[in-house]
């Protein structure tokens, strides 16, 4: 899954090779997370899917922008609790969840 539909607008974004795009990162972020991210992707907790950071490869580097990073992050705040109590359970918590109130039901006869 890509962070948007759209991709990178070269011609309206700005562009970032991957050593100048983790200086928007917390101290910490390596050129190597950035490529994973692109890569690999991170997994949202609420759906299970891949969020992927929007890349393109530039001769021979591979650049992100700063608007894609942007649509990375802010699709991964959206799978943050919306309010501070609220827990976040994973697709297999979900899944005991809903097995053991389908199992429930049939007891109660519904």
């Amino acid at each position: 899954m890509r962070a948007s539909a759209m991709g990178i607008d070269i011609n309206r974004e700005t562009l970032l090779p991957l050593a100048r795009a983790v200086r928007v990162f917390p101290h910490g972020t390596r050129a190597s997370t950035l490529f994973r991210w692109i890569t690999r992707g991170v997994r949202l907790r609420s759906t299970g899917e891949r969020l992927r950071l929007e890349a393109i490869r530039c001769g021979r580097k591979i650049c992100t922008s700063a608007e894609a990073v942007q649509r990375f992050l802010d699709a991964q705040s959206e799978d943050l609790p919306s309010s501070p109590g609220q827990r976040v359970r994973t697709p297999a918590a979900m899944q005991r969840a809903s097995e053991l109130a389908f199992k429930e039901a049939e007891e109660m006869g519904v």
